[in-house]
């Protein structure tokens, strides 16, 4: 599924959230979510996983990236982060999240799912939503800054 159509099964259209309009020109929508959540419980077999290894998870916390335009409107953000170390590890985080998903009110949250690195003999799954944007922000500061979803 290529970007735009992602963005249209998503509810973001070519003038969905993400930049302002005006005098035929976009600016660029800054801002950026704090991502918090765990991995999953290391898998007991697959491409990188040992068996016998203990199962176990990782913490992570991070801020993303500044807002990325996309072809349909929206925006996405990278992450980049390392876990938590558990005994003698840590796995790395590398990715991007999909396009603002509003939730009403003017704001909005992503969606961001893949693989850590692989480390002592396993990886580990993440899903996360990140975390509201901006979330002090009074409703009507954030009209002036950017459309509403």
């Amino acid at each position: 599924m290529n970007h735009n159509e992602h963005c249209n099964e998503h509810g973001h259209g070519r003038h969905g959230h993400g930049h302002e309009h005006g005098h035929g020109h976009h600016r660029r929508h800054r801002h950026d979510h704090e991502v918090i959540g765990s991995v999953e419980l290391s898998e007991e077999r697959g491409k990188c996983n040992e068996r016998g290894r203990e199962r176990h998870n990782h913490r992570f916390c991070t801020v993303s990236s500044e807002a990325i335009p996309m072809p349909c409107g929206s925006h996405k953000h990278e992450v980049h982060m390392n876990t938590d170390f558990f005994e003698d590890h840590h796995h790395r985080i590398t990715g991007e999240s999909g396009p603002a998903i509003c939730v009403g009110h003017g704001k909005h949250v992503h969606f961001a799912k893949g693989h850590t690195t692989c480390e002592e003999g396993h990886s580990h799954e993440y899903q996360v939503v990140v975390l509201i944007e901006d979330p002090l922000i009074q409703e009507h500061k954030r009209r002036n800054r950017h459309e509403h979803c």
